[in-house]
């Protein structure tokens, strides 16, 4: 771990110039273009920045319970990066750019640090080299200019090293401690942080145990008391002192947060549970490796093989960058294959291997020529990422420049090259603005909640859609930023999914407000559901909830504001209540809550639970669940819970108290209470199969809701609950839906494939596993497999219209013209609401125009315009039917509007193509 000295040394103000004139570099760029970006934090980003403001009120008010405070409020993620944004706060105030500036001042430690590594390792020339080029790795750039943990993580990895570095094998005690330290608070970063500190450390460690080549061992074997230690033995003791003081502190710092955060990390952190989900199968075991060189650009990947390369043959030179790149680079994808980002702590070292051999160049004119090219090129590619390439450069040499809400996203094209030339124009992300209008709908709704009569009144809007960048975080985030801005409304607007779990129509009704996407399905079937009637003018729905705003999207769908214009149902009169639990019975008859007020309302006996129904219970329990029920209906949560927790001091035994005790609690989203119920339900009653379908519907409920960071985890005890109850009951069919939803919501489409051919091995003639099947493979664009099983939910249920409708659209795709329109043709006999349906119209439209009826095809087209002018499929396809029809000047014009409003998309330039052959 000695310098080597075999260069010059530079002068020794250089580097600290040099370092500094990068640093200003970095930052300057990244205030540019976080002024000219205006995207909104959204996704994880947004949830970091939330937790971040929340930990500013625990801290604005300090108290005894801060600490607790603070670790409740990081629930998912460790908490030092957030108290990194805390000075930034307290300066400038809340603000996006505030928080995401969290990483542009980590940024300036990571070039400090990778320089202070690679000058103790090497020499200065390389630390400063090594320095400029991991900040200008364009992931490393980008990352930066976000709120995410990964560049935290790789400044505590690299302080780590550092310090593990000086501790020369632990034998130097300051030094060993504060390594001790940042092993703790490097834990506190990020939960990865362990995988990369590892092969490291037990290197360093194994060098610490074997520094005096045994005779430490001997000497401190033969030590007696009051008897002197040989030398050695002394030295050993001392290494052994330090690595146990270093590990003590660790442990001190970092463990209290992960024993209150136990159960989550217990499932997550489980490489046995993540392989065996499945959720990688689809990416090879070296899919990190075949994106290195797009993360580094071509010349900086070559540059780093030889590096590695040479770095082996002078292994005793280079081990501890090969060891920090290796160790983590065999044992990450076994347990991910996600972002990219998540490689970003391995990048110090990638860059200290690529100089070292740079530098001992022996000839000076090569060296520096090489070295000025990196640097060039990496600042050109710098630029070109950032900003993106010159629109007269971007037309000649266009190239599928990412369009996504995260830098590096992976969803690059699906025939891509293992070493790929155009990714510095792939992977531009230059500042843009965010493509929702997120502020404006919520500014819309706060206006709204100021203008009514009791503003201080709690709010509750929910989203039935998903997009990453236009979901719950995104929505949650703006709402958090005003209410520490002082914006009335925000106080009281809660943004988030319906926790109901079987009672998600029903609790939906009673939201305050609702916004819909003409073109974008959410998480759960049942949003989607009724997402669809609202668009199809469903008279239940309208009368409940009115349309306040509409606002056409750059995408060609619509997004509607909707606010309830009615009481919460249960203050309904008699005739509306009744006529509202019929209809959520009818979206969900598992709707045990709706089951309850209806046969109340009708006077007839209460239903009891499937699994309460197979007890045989004796009359002073049901007594109590009796006076339970009944307070429960009267809003009185409070007494019901607490006439069940004294029935169970009598009864600890009842399994329907402790049933009806979960449901009380899965109703008020208390879900740890809730699953704590089930457990002990579980315990009298183990293995039972309705049990174990009421965890899984219960996690499965708090993944899928608004405002979650912890979802993955939630999603794991979900599947967990379905794979008991499969295992126990193999003709559970929901627990065969709720398993593949789960892996549907991790992009594991043939991982929910394998889960729907296993229920359909136990239960061949069940429609929703063979329309569930049939979606996953319409999802993933093939729809000659999808078709089967459609056809066979149509056979099992002929009456059902949405499965008819997906025949008809998977039969579009496949140019069946004949069996599509049969197929439309029936779900338009059995739902006559299809007729106002824009998916619908639009499909029947496609239709027409594959029977060259082309002007049926015109009128479906027109149609679907009618109610959105910015449909941009529709709007090329109404050209296309028109020119067929022979109305060429109709045609032109339909293209033109296409040319107008979408000018860079591929309908735009195909447009382009109609309307130039057309005119000529």
């Amino acid at each position: 771990m000695a310098t080597d000295n075999s260069k010059p040394a530079m002068p020794r103000w250089w580097p600290i110039v040099a370092l500094a004139v990068l640093i200003l570099f970095h930052a300057a760029a990244n205030m540019i273009w976080l002024w000219q970006d205006t995207r909104i934090l959204f996704g994880d980003t947004g949830n970091h920045a939330r937790i971040s403001m929340k930990i500013a009120h625990i801290l604005s008010e300090p108290d005894v319970g801060v600490f607790g405070g603070i670790s409740e409020a990081t629930t998912f993620w460790p908490p030092l990066t957030y108290l990194f944004t805390q000075p930034l706060y307290l300066i400038f105030g809340f603000n996006p750019d505030v928080s995401v500036a969290t990483n542009t001042v980590l940024l300036a430690l990571l070039i400090i640090l990778t320089y202070l590594i690679g000058q103790r390792l090497y020499n200065q020339t390389a630390g400063v080299l090594a320095a400029a080029m991991v900040s200008f790795y364009p992931i490393v750039a980008t990352i930066s200019r976000t709120y995410y943990l990964d560049i935290s993580l790789a400044v505590m990895v690299a302080a780590a090293f550092y310090l593990l570095l000086r501790s020369e094998a632990f034998s130097q005690t300051g030094s060993s401690l504060v390594f001790g330290a940042l092993l703790g608070l490097g834990l506190l970063t990020k939960k990865t942080f362990f995988i990369f500190a590892l092969g490291p450390g037990i290197a360093v460690a194994i060098m610490a145990l074997t520094a005096e080549k045994g005779n430490g061992w001997r000497d401190l074997m033969a030590w007696r008391p009051q008897q002197p230690m040989g030398p050695d033995g002394a030295k050993l003791l001392r290494r052994l002192a330090n690595l146990a003081g270093a590990v003590v502190l660790a442990l001190i710092i970092a463990l209290p947060w992960y024993l209150a955060h136990m159960e989550t990390i217990s499932r997550q952190a489980s490489v046995v549970e993540n392989v065996a989900s499945g959720g990688f199968r689809d990416r090879p075991i070296w899919w990190y490796l075949s994106w290195l060189d797009d993360i580094l650009l071509l010349l900086p990947f070559i540059l780093f093989i030889v590096g590695f390369v040479t770095g082996l043959l002078e292994f005793r030179r280079n081990w501890f960058p090969i060891i920090w790149i290796v160790v983590p680079g065999i044992i990450y994808p076994l347990v991910s294959r996600g972002h990219m980002r998540y490689m970003i702590p391995l990048l110090p070292a990638v860059a200290l291997l690529s100089a070292q051999w740079m530098v001992g160049i022996r000839r000076p004119a090569l060296r520096r020529g090489l070295i000025a090219l990196t640097i060039g090129f990496q600042l050109v590619a710098f630029f070109v990422v950032s900003w993106g390439l010159p629109s007269t450069l971007q037309e000649r040499y266009a190239g599928p420049v990412q369009d996504s809400f995260r830098p590096f996203n992976v969803k690059s094209p699906e025939e891509r090259p293992l070493v790929d030339l155009a990714a510095p124009i792939y992977f531009q992300f230059p500042p843009k603005a965010h493509p929702w209008p997120v502020r404006p709908i919520l500014d819309f709704v706060w206006r709204d909640i100021e203008a009514g009569a009791s503003p201080e009144e709690s709010q509750r809007l929910t989203l039935l859609f998903k997009l990453v960048d236009f979901g719950y975080s995104s929505f949650s985030y703006e709402n958090q930023l005003a209410r520490e801005r002082g914006r009335p409304a925000a106080q009281s607007l809660t943004i988030g999914d319906v926790p109901g779990i079987r009672d998600f129509a029903l609790m939906l009704m009673d939201h305050d407000y609702l916004i819909f996407n003409s073109g974008v399905g959410g998480w759960r079937e049942e949003a989607n559901l009724i997402n669809q009637r609202w668009l199809a003018g469903d008279q239940v729905l309208k009368d409940r909830f009115a349309s306040i705003s509409t606002i056409s999207l750059g995408d060609g769908n619509v997004v509607e504001v909707l606010k309830r214009t009615g009481p919460p149902v249960k203050q309904l009169p008699p005739d509306e209540q009744r006529r509202i639990l019929e209809y959520v019975l009818e979206l969900s008859p598992e709707s045990t809550q709706a089951q309850k007020l209806l046969a109340r309302l009708n006077g007839e006996p209460v239903p009891l639970s499937a699994s309460t129904q197979q007890q045989t219970i004796d009359p002073a329990v049901q007594a109590i669940l009796n006076d339970a029920e009944s307070l429960r209906a009267a809003d009185n949560q409070a007494g019901a819970e607490a006439a069940l927790l004294e029935g169970l001091q009598t009864r600890p035994d009842s399994l329907a108290l402790w049933l009806a005790l979960g449901d009380l609690y899965a109703l008020g989203n208390r879900v740890q209470e809730a699953d704590q119920a089930f457990s002990q339900a579980l315990e009298i009653a183990p293995d039972d199969p309705s049990i174990l379908l009421e965890q899984g519907k219960l996690w499965e409920a708090i993944a899928k809701a608004g405002d979650n960071p912890d979802a993955g985890d939630a999603w794991d005890k979900a599947a967990n609950a379905y794979q008991r109850v499969i295992e126990v009951n193999p003709d559970a069919v929901r627990a065969y839906l709720g398993l593949a939803k789960y892996h549907r919501t991790r992009d594991d489409n043939e991982g929910a494939i394998d889960v729907y051919r296993r229920g359909l091995r136990h239960i061949p003639d069940n429609p929703w596993l063979n329309f569930g099947l049939g979606q996953t493979y319409f999802a993933i664009d093939r729809a000659e497999e999808a078709l089967p099983y459609y056809q066979k939910a149509v056979e099992l249920s002929p009456d059902n219209g949405s499965y008819h409708f997906q025949v008809g659209r998977a039969s579009i795709e496949l140019s069946s013209w004949d069996q599509a329109a049969d197929a439309l043709a029936r779900a338009l006999e059995l739902d006559p609401n299809y007729a106002d349906n824009l998916s619908f119209q639009y499909n029947l439209g496609k239709v027409h125009l594959g029977l060259e009826d082309y002007r049926k095809a015109v009128n479906s087209f027109t149609q679907v315009l009618d109610v959105n002018p910015r449909h941009q499929g529709a709007q090329f396809l109404l050209g296309e039917a028109q020119q067929g029809a022979g109305d060429d000047a109709e045609a032109a014009a339909a293209y033109r509007a296409v040319i107008t409003q979408w000018p860079n998309s591929t309908l735009g330039q195909e447009a382009a193509r109609r309307l130039q052959g057309l005119e000529n």
